[in-house]
């Protein structure tokens, strides 16, 4: 990667202009390399830090008859945040109904290209009746069956997962898809032969009530129908077999979340952007149909549900930068079936900063005198930047665009003196950049430029030409700045005039009063 070109202010008696660039041996010069003709720096294999790190280069120039001079490059270097990755999830597994309970289906694996950031991996969501059935261990990041489950083709056949990997900054979701693959089984009786035993001399035909009870509760999305055979012994003989069949009528069963509260984190969106969901429910009825809608909660009033699904979308565009938009949205989700019973759950939405708004200056120039004997550390000038962001959106540094000995620039926007301006004729204009950017990902910035006008001992502007960093006074005089400058002179003169004329005034009429008295 090719670095920002760094300006070499390189200028030899003998009037060259050709010059030799080299890179002289040091702590981490064996990570660049450098165009000999041009001096530009690139580096010459991959670099990862933590943070940010600062080093500084020697850079060594040289003219065609072998003098040299050497000057010193800093560099600083920024961590740039990467997305964890899955690395080995697929779209689906297969697994057979007779996988035992407890049995690990799938361990994930993720991976980050910052080899100092944490990684972890946790589920997101799950479909309807997923939750009954499998368990996720964020430590191993590991998918089993719970202890007591086993699967049922004939019941379910595919679960989904939603697993979201995570740096604790930037997330991913990803979907599993679990196949539950059909097993042939053994046949088997449906009902049992059942016996009572009645007093002796007492026949079954003789009107005596049989009662038949329930040792487990009836439930229709099961079984339907049961069938019976029924005898009477009397320890001798056998009554005839008689069929008894139980026919199940279905009741209407609430439907029900899997989970009393939801947590979904999203960024800041437009409307319509996804939230979470589709939110499980599960309803033992078959054939019943639910329907999804916002009961209350602080989000009602920007969040929407999908009635058929149960997926949560903004239903304006959210900005957590404007203050009656919170970072914390909380909601009650109800969830009714054709019958009319009805179910609820909180649903509670994280909203994180997303870097959309570009720090800016609150003045697109800025201009300032000083003395060629001002003293090295002064401030000579305070620049104010401001970013409609939040949190490490907002965080702002400034920066001069291009490395100069002459001028440095705080965190808080303050310009200092680095150098002794005693080689500036009065009358210089120092022009540069100065770059405020934020701390988000990506980070924004925007510019602002610096003129500094060079004024000596205080005792006026003399015309004499600028260096190569500088700008004559010539072409100075031609901007609006130095007809403004000169308007508020005159303003001040003039308001110095009316005092001292105001003050002899007075003092006249003192002398006149008394006078007058004597």
């Amino acid at each position: 990667t090719v670095l920002p070109v760094v300006g070499y202010n390189v200028q030899d008696p003998e009037g060259t202009t050709h010059f030799t660039y080299s890179i002289d041996t040091g702590p981490y010069s064996d990570k660049y390399t450098i165009n000999t003709t041009t001096g530009s720096l690139a580096f010459s294999e991959d670099v990862y830090v933590n943070g940010t790190t600062t080093h500084t280069l020697t850079v060594t120039i040289s003219d065609d008859i072998g003098n040299a001079v050497s000057a010193s490059v800093e560099i600083t270097i920024q961590n740039v945040n990467h997305a964890p990755v899955f690395a080995n999830l697929p779209n689906s597994v297969n697994v057979l109904e007779t996988t035992a309970a407890g049995s690990t289906l799938f361990t994930v694996t993720a991976s980050d290209e910052d080899m100092e950031d944490t990684v972890t991996v946790d589920v997101q969501a799950m479909s309807t009746g997923a939750a009954s059935y499998f368990t996720f261990n964020t430590a191993d990041m590991s998918l089993t069956l719970l202890p007591t489950i086993t699967l049922d083709y004939e019941h379910i056949s595919q679960y989904n997962v939603s697993l979201q990997v995570t740096d604790g900054v930037i997330s991913s979701i990803e979907t599993l898809t679990i196949n539950v693959v059909d097993v042939n089984e053994s046949p088997s009786f449906t009902t049992d032969c059942f016996y009572i035993q009645v007093d002796e001399g007492k026949t079954y035909v003789s009107g005596r009530n049989l009662h038949v009870l329930l040792n487990t509760t009836l439930d229709y999305e099961t079984c339907q129908n049961m069938n019976m055979s029924l005898q009477v012994h009397d320890g001798l003989n056998v009554s005839n077999v008689h069929s008894l069949q139980v026919t199940v009528t279905d009741v209407n069963e609430a439907p029900r979340f899997l989970s009393q509260e939801y947590v979904f984190t999203v960024n800041e969106q437009t409307a319509g952007g996804h939230v979470g969901g589709p939110i499980p429910v599960v309803d033992d009825d078959i054939g019943d149909t639910v329907s999804f809608d916002i009961v209350s909660g602080t989000g009602a009033a920007y969040l929407d549900i999908n009635s058929q699904n149960g997926n949560l979308s903004f239903m304006v565009d959210y900005d957590v930068d404007l203050p009656w938009m919170t970072s914390q949205l909380s909601v009650i989700i109800k969830v009714t079936d054709n019958g009319g019973l009805t179910g609820t759950t909180t649903v509670k939405v994280g909203v994180q900063d997303v870097n959309d708004n570009v720090p800016l200056f609150d003045m697109s120039s800025y201009m300032t005198t000083t003395y060629n004997d001002a003293l090295i550390g002064s401030i000579l000038l305070v620049v104010n930047a401001s970013d409609a962001d939040s949190g490490i959106n907002a965080i702002l540094q400034y920066t001069i665009s291009q490395t100069s000995s002459l001028f440095m620039v705080s965190n808080n926007g303050e310009i200092y003196l680095l150098s002794s301006l005693s080689g500036y004729t009065a009358g210089t204009v120092l022009n540069f950049t100065i770059i405020v950017s934020d701390s988000g990902v990506p980070q924004l910035s925007s510019e602002a430029n610096i003129e500094i006008l060079i004024a000596e001992n205080n005792q006026g502007i003399s015309l004499q030409s600028a260096n190569t960093e500088s700008e004559s006074i010539e072409d100075y005089i031609q901007k609006p700045e130095y007809y403004g400058l000169m308007i508020a002179s005159g303003g001040l003169f003039l308001a110095l005039v009316t005092v001292a004329f105001c003050l002899y005034q007075k003092s006249c009429q003192k002398l006149n009063t008394k006078g007058l008295s004597q």
